[in-house]
């Protein structure tokens, strides 16, 4: 199928969808033999290839797993999610950050910029994070509260001494 001005004017198979204002102009291209679509390209590589920018309002991506297995690990010990998973220790965090300079389980900045960024992927490993941050900050308000505790006794029982001591 041929749209506009010259559309497709050196195609000669079938199976194909050009919408284009001149032979050089190509604005959607399909392929229907593979299912593919090009906006701004004659070679998706993709269901959809976009050959610039996207403006949309919103984009739905769907998670096979969500990161609610690293809370079940924590509080239940195992989660069935995701049974390899292991929350690192912030020590474990902090030694890879060093030597890495990235987090633990997040493509570096070389990587995304060489292969690009997978949104479903990096949804699920920023959300994982997110909720690892959540656990680490619980744990460091349980040691504050113990510490608060503990300092108030050790206030009570020198107190305590001081008014012995009169």
């Amino acid at each position: 199928m041929f749209v506009g001005h010259e559309a497709g004017y050196h195609e000669t198979s079938s199976n194909k969808l050009y919408i284009a204002n001149s032979r050089s102009n190509t604005l959607i291209y399909g392929d229907f033999s593979n299912g593919r679509v090009g906006i701004g390209t004659l070679n998706p590589d993709s269901k959809l290839t976009v050959a610039g920018t996207v403006h949309c309002e919103e984009v739905q991506v769907n998670l096979n797993v969500s990161p609610d297995y690293v809370f079940q690990q924590y509080y239940e010990g195992v989660s069935p999610l995701k049974a390899d998973y292991s929350m690192p220790t912030l020590e474990e965090v902090e030694q890879f950050t060093r030597e890495y300079h990235h987090l633990p389980g997040i493509p570096s900045a070389q990587e995304i910029e060489e292969e690009g960024l997978q949104l479903k992927e990096m949804t699920r490993l920023l959300l994982q994070k997110v909720e690892e941050l959540t656990l680490y900050t619980i744990e460091q308000r349980r040691e504050h509260q113990r510490q608060q505790d503990e300092i108030a006794s050790l206030r009570g029982r020198l107190e305590a001494l001081d008014t012995s001591k009169e």
